[in-house]
Protein backbone atom coordinates (compact mmCIF):
# COMPACT_ATOMS: atom_id res chain seq x y z
CA UNK A 1 0.00 0.00 0.00
CA UNK A 2 2.92 2.15 0.53
CA UNK A 3 4.72 2.03 -2.31
CA UNK A 4 1.08 3.14 -4.22
CA UNK A 5 0.68 5.93 -2.33
CA UNK A 6 3.98 7.01 -3.04
CA UNK A 7 3.30 7.05 -6.36
CA UNK A 8 0.91 9.41 -6.38
CA UNK A 9 3.06 11.77 -4.44
CA UNK A 10 5.77 11.45 -6.93
CA UNK A 11 3.19 11.94 -9.39
CA UNK A 12 1.40 14.77 -7.62
CA UNK A 13 3.48 15.51 -5.16
CA UNK A 14 2.25 11.55 -4.46
CA UNK A 15 1.75 11.52 -5.65
CA UNK A 16 5.56 16.06 -2.56
CA UNK A 17 20.92 21.05 1.63
CA UNK A 18 24.63 22.32 2.16
CA UNK A 19 24.99 24.78 -0.66
CA UNK A 20 27.61 24.11 -3.35
CA UNK A 21 28.84 26.84 -5.90
CA UNK A 22 27.86 25.64 -9.72
CA UNK A 23 29.45 27.48 -12.93
CA UNK A 24 26.28 28.98 -13.88
CA UNK A 25 27.20 31.32 -16.79
CA UNK A 26 25.22 34.09 -15.55
CA UNK A 27 26.44 36.51 -18.42
CA UNK A 28 25.52 34.02 -21.10
CA UNK A 29 23.74 35.24 -24.19
CA UNK A 30 21.29 32.85 -24.53
CA UNK A 31 17.81 33.65 -24.28
CA UNK A 32 15.73 31.78 -22.39
CA UNK A 33 12.28 30.48 -23.17
CA UNK A 34 9.06 32.19 -22.10
CA UNK A 35 6.69 29.74 -20.98
CA UNK A 36 3.12 31.04 -20.46
CA UNK A 37 1.35 30.09 -16.88
CA UNK A 38 -2.44 30.96 -16.48
CA UNK A 39 -2.61 27.79 -14.24
CA UNK A 40 -1.25 29.06 -10.80
CA UNK A 41 0.20 31.83 -8.92
CA UNK A 42 2.01 32.38 -5.86
CA UNK A 43 -0.02 31.89 -2.67
CA UNK A 44 -2.28 28.67 -4.29
CA UNK A 45 -2.11 25.97 -1.62
CA UNK A 46 -3.48 22.39 -2.36
CA UNK A 47 -4.21 19.32 0.76
CA UNK A 48 -5.03 15.46 -0.85
CA UNK A 49 -5.86 12.58 1.41
CA UNK A 50 -4.40 9.31 0.08
CA UNK A 51 -6.14 6.81 1.13
CA UNK A 52 -6.84 2.88 0.08
CA UNK A 53 -10.27 1.94 -0.40
CA UNK A 54 -11.78 -1.47 -1.51
CA UNK A 55 -15.84 -2.85 -1.10
CA UNK A 56 -15.55 -4.49 2.13
CA UNK A 57 -13.10 -1.86 4.09
CA UNK A 58 -14.53 1.42 2.32
CA UNK A 59 -11.99 4.14 2.38
CA UNK A 60 -9.09 3.80 4.44
CA UNK A 61 -6.52 6.99 5.46
CA UNK A 62 -3.02 5.88 4.28
CA UNK A 63 -1.81 9.86 4.81
CA UNK A 64 -1.62 13.32 3.70
CA UNK A 65 0.36 15.08 0.71
CA UNK A 66 0.61 19.43 0.80
CA UNK A 67 1.91 21.35 -2.51
CA UNK A 68 2.41 25.13 -0.97
CA UNK A 69 3.47 27.98 -3.35
CA UNK A 70 5.19 30.21 -1.08
CA UNK A 71 4.00 33.64 -1.36
CA UNK A 72 7.26 35.55 -1.80
CA UNK A 73 9.10 34.97 -4.77
CA UNK A 74 13.06 33.74 -4.64
CA UNK A 75 15.88 35.34 -6.69
CA UNK A 76 17.83 32.52 -7.54
CA UNK A 77 20.92 32.69 -10.32
CA UNK A 78 19.63 36.39 -10.79
CA UNK A 79 15.99 34.76 -12.18
CA UNK A 80 12.77 35.41 -10.31
CA UNK A 81 11.38 32.20 -8.85
CA UNK A 82 8.50 30.45 -7.48
CA UNK A 83 9.48 28.81 -4.43
CA UNK A 84 7.02 25.63 -4.14
CA UNK A 85 6.96 23.32 -0.83
CA UNK A 86 5.89 19.62 -0.87
CA UNK A 87 5.05 17.53 2.37
CA UNK A 88 3.72 14.09 2.12
CA UNK A 89 3.15 12.07 5.63
CA UNK A 90 1.59 8.85 6.81
CA UNK A 91 -2.15 9.43 9.04
CA UNK A 92 -1.43 9.08 13.10
CA UNK A 93 -2.68 5.30 12.85
CA UNK A 94 -0.84 4.23 10.03
CA UNK A 95 2.48 6.13 11.39
CA UNK A 96 2.30 4.01 14.64
CA UNK A 97 4.10 1.16 12.46
CA UNK A 98 5.32 2.52 9.24
CA UNK A 99 6.24 6.04 9.42
CA UNK A 100 6.13 8.53 6.26
CA UNK A 101 7.28 12.08 7.05
CA UNK A 102 8.73 13.27 3.16
CA UNK A 103 9.86 16.68 2.33
CA UNK A 104 10.39 18.42 -1.13
CA UNK A 105 11.47 21.86 -2.43
CA UNK A 106 11.61 23.59 -5.86
CA UNK A 107 12.45 26.52 -7.02
CA UNK A 108 10.39 27.23 -10.45
CA UNK A 109 11.71 30.06 -13.09
CA UNK A 110 9.00 32.33 -13.38
CA UNK A 111 9.43 32.38 -17.41
CA UNK A 112 10.96 29.40 -18.03
CA UNK A 113 8.36 27.27 -15.95
CA UNK A 114 11.60 24.82 -15.34
CA UNK A 115 13.89 24.10 -11.89
CA UNK A 116 17.17 25.91 -10.86
CA UNK A 117 17.25 23.55 -7.48
CA UNK A 118 15.17 20.53 -6.04
CA UNK A 119 15.55 19.67 -2.70
CA UNK A 120 14.45 16.04 -1.70
CA UNK A 121 14.39 14.91 2.25
CA UNK A 122 12.62 11.76 2.91
CA UNK A 123 12.10 9.64 5.90
CA UNK A 124 10.45 6.84 5.44
CA UNK A 125 10.27 4.18 7.81
CA UNK A 126 13.62 4.50 8.62
CA UNK A 127 14.99 5.08 5.05
CA UNK A 128 16.62 8.49 4.60
CA UNK A 129 17.24 10.38 1.50
CA UNK A 130 19.08 13.54 1.83
CA UNK A 131 19.65 15.07 -2.00
CA UNK A 132 19.83 18.40 -3.99
CA UNK A 133 19.68 18.74 -7.27
CA UNK A 134 20.77 22.31 -9.17
CA UNK A 135 20.23 22.59 -12.59
CA UNK A 136 22.13 24.76 -14.87
CA UNK A 137 19.07 25.62 -17.74
CA UNK A 138 21.46 27.57 -19.91
CA UNK A 139 23.98 24.71 -20.36
CA UNK A 140 21.43 21.73 -20.06
CA UNK A 141 23.18 20.17 -17.46
CA UNK A 142 21.98 19.12 -13.73
CA UNK A 143 24.40 18.95 -10.74
CA UNK A 144 23.53 15.88 -7.82
CA UNK A 145 24.87 16.17 -4.60
CA UNK A 146 24.09 12.95 -1.92
CA UNK A 147 24.53 15.11 1.10
CA UNK A 148 24.19 12.02 3.32
CA UNK A 149 27.17 9.97 1.56
CA UNK A 150 28.80 12.85 -0.38
CA UNK A 151 28.49 11.62 -3.60
CA UNK A 152 28.35 14.18 -6.68
CA UNK A 153 27.51 13.67 -10.61
CA UNK A 154 27.09 16.21 -13.38
CA UNK A 155 24.08 14.81 -15.55
CA UNK A 156 23.81 16.53 -19.26
CA UNK A 157 19.86 16.58 -19.42
CA UNK A 158 17.81 17.72 -22.52
CA UNK A 159 16.51 21.30 -22.51
CA UNK A 160 14.62 22.60 -20.08
CA UNK A 161 14.30 19.39 -17.85
CA UNK A 162 12.07 19.20 -14.90
CA UNK A 163 12.09 17.89 -11.27
CA UNK A 164 9.59 15.52 -9.29
CA UNK A 165 7.29 18.67 -8.10
CA UNK A 166 7.80 21.15 -11.05
CA UNK A 167 6.54 18.55 -13.36
CA UNK A 168 3.45 18.90 -11.67
CA UNK A 169 3.19 22.18 -12.24
CA UNK A 170 4.45 22.39 -15.92
CA UNK A 171 2.07 19.53 -16.69
CA UNK A 172 -0.95 22.17 -15.64
CA UNK A 173 -0.11 24.49 -18.19
CA UNK A 174 -0.23 21.88 -21.02
CA UNK A 175 -2.74 22.42 -23.72
CA UNK A 176 -5.65 19.78 -24.37
CA UNK A 177 -7.95 21.89 -26.21
CA UNK A 178 -6.81 20.00 -29.64
CA UNK A 179 -5.98 16.75 -27.77
CA UNK A 180 -7.39 13.83 -29.12
CA UNK A 181 -7.76 10.76 -27.03
CA UNK A 182 -4.69 8.32 -27.09
CA UNK A 183 -2.60 12.08 -27.72
CA UNK A 184 0.46 11.63 -25.87
CA UNK A 185 2.58 14.67 -24.00
CA UNK A 186 6.05 14.11 -23.04
CA UNK A 187 8.13 15.79 -20.34
CA UNK A 188 11.86 15.18 -19.56
CA UNK A 189 12.59 15.19 -15.64
CA UNK A 190 15.38 14.34 -13.69
CA UNK A 191 15.41 12.38 -10.05
CA UNK A 192 18.75 12.45 -8.38
CA UNK A 193 21.35 11.53 -10.92
CA UNK A 194 18.95 9.75 -13.26
CA UNK A 195 17.07 11.27 -16.54
CA UNK A 196 13.75 9.99 -17.42
CA UNK A 197 10.73 10.58 -19.67
CA UNK A 198 7.08 11.36 -18.10
CA UNK A 199 4.39 10.37 -21.44
CA UNK A 200 0.83 11.62 -20.47
CA UNK A 201 -1.88 10.35 -22.34
CA UNK A 202 -4.99 12.43 -22.56
CA UNK A 203 -7.85 9.83 -22.51
CA UNK A 204 -10.79 12.54 -22.78
CA UNK A 205 -13.23 14.34 -20.25
CA UNK A 206 -14.86 12.57 -17.65
CA UNK A 207 -17.33 14.03 -14.24
CA UNK A 208 -16.02 13.00 -11.11
CA UNK A 209 -17.43 12.96 -7.17
CA UNK A 210 -15.59 13.45 -4.71
CA UNK A 211 -15.82 14.58 -1.28
CA UNK A 212 -15.54 18.14 -2.19
CA UNK A 213 -18.03 17.95 -4.81
CA UNK A 214 -18.76 17.35 -8.49
CA UNK A 215 -16.41 18.23 -11.33
CA UNK A 216 -15.59 18.21 -14.98
CA UNK A 217 -12.31 16.99 -15.50
CA UNK A 218 -9.53 16.06 -17.57
CA UNK A 219 -8.82 11.86 -18.05
CA UNK A 220 -4.76 11.65 -18.49
CA UNK A 221 -3.19 8.02 -18.28
CA UNK A 222 0.20 8.25 -16.77
CA UNK A 223 2.85 6.14 -19.13
CA UNK A 224 6.02 6.07 -17.06
CA UNK A 225 8.47 3.80 -16.43
CA UNK A 226 10.67 4.55 -13.11
CA UNK A 227 12.73 1.52 -11.77
CA UNK A 228 10.99 0.95 -7.98
CA UNK A 229 8.43 2.93 -8.04
CA UNK A 230 6.48 3.08 -11.58
CA UNK A 231 6.00 0.64 -14.04
CA UNK A 232 4.00 1.21 -17.82
CA UNK A 233 1.80 -1.90 -17.46
CA UNK A 234 0.64 -0.56 -13.60
CA UNK A 235 -3.11 0.59 -14.34
CA UNK A 236 -2.77 4.27 -13.15
CA UNK A 237 -5.38 7.33 -13.89
CA UNK A 238 -5.19 10.73 -12.96
CA UNK A 239 -7.99 13.16 -13.21
CA UNK A 240 -7.13 16.98 -13.49
CA UNK A 241 -9.87 19.96 -13.29
CA UNK A 242 -10.82 20.96 -16.54
CA UNK A 243 -10.42 24.57 -16.33
CA UNK A 244 -7.86 27.33 -16.09
CA UNK A 245 -6.20 26.06 -12.92
CA UNK A 246 -5.81 22.26 -14.68
CA UNK A 247 -5.72 21.23 -10.69
CA UNK A 248 -4.95 17.65 -9.80
CA UNK A 249 -8.05 16.72 -8.48
CA UNK A 250 -8.29 12.61 -8.03
CA UNK A 251 -5.90 9.69 -8.92
CA UNK A 252 -6.40 6.18 -8.32
CA UNK A 253 -3.63 3.06 -8.67
CA UNK A 254 -5.80 -0.62 -9.32
CA UNK A 255 -4.70 -3.29 -6.55
CA UNK A 256 -5.41 -6.72 -6.93
CA UNK A 257 -7.84 -6.49 -3.96
CA UNK A 258 -9.29 -2.55 -3.78
CA UNK A 259 -7.12 0.51 -4.90
CA UNK A 260 -5.04 3.15 -3.51
CA UNK A 261 -6.56 6.66 -4.51
CA UNK A 262 -5.57 10.51 -3.92
CA UNK A 263 -8.54 13.34 -3.55
CA UNK A 264 -8.04 16.94 -2.93
CA UNK A 265 -9.40 18.02 0.52
CA UNK A 266 -8.39 21.28 0.87
CA UNK A 267 -7.57 24.50 -1.57
CA UNK A 268 -6.24 28.37 -1.38
CA UNK A 269 -5.72 30.94 -3.66
CA UNK A 270 -5.96 29.15 -6.87
CA UNK A 271 -5.41 31.75 -10.10
CA UNK A 272 -8.87 31.39 -11.79
CA UNK A 273 -12.41 30.76 -10.70
CA UNK A 274 -12.87 27.23 -9.67
CA UNK A 275 -15.64 27.29 -13.38
CA UNK A 276 -15.30 22.81 -13.36
CA UNK A 277 -17.38 22.90 -10.68
CA UNK A 278 -21.18 21.28 -11.30
CA UNK A 279 -22.13 20.59 -7.89
CA UNK A 280 -20.73 21.33 -4.48
CA UNK A 281 -20.89 19.09 -1.37
CA UNK A 282 -22.07 20.58 2.04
Amino acid sequence: MIKHSIKFFYLVLVIFGLIISLPCNLNAQEELRHKPNRAFQTGEYLKYRIYFHSFVTGKISAGYATLKIQDEAKELYERETMHVVGKGKTSTALGWFYNVDDHYETYIDQQTLAPWKFIRRVNEGGYIINHDTYFDQRKSVAYFKNNKSGKRKTLETTKYPQDLVSLIYYARTLDYNNAKEGDIFSVDFVVDDTSYTARLKYAGKENIDTDLGKFRCIKIIPLLKMEGVFNEEDPMVLFVTDDKNRIPLYGESELKVGSIRLELLEYENLRNYFSSIIRWND
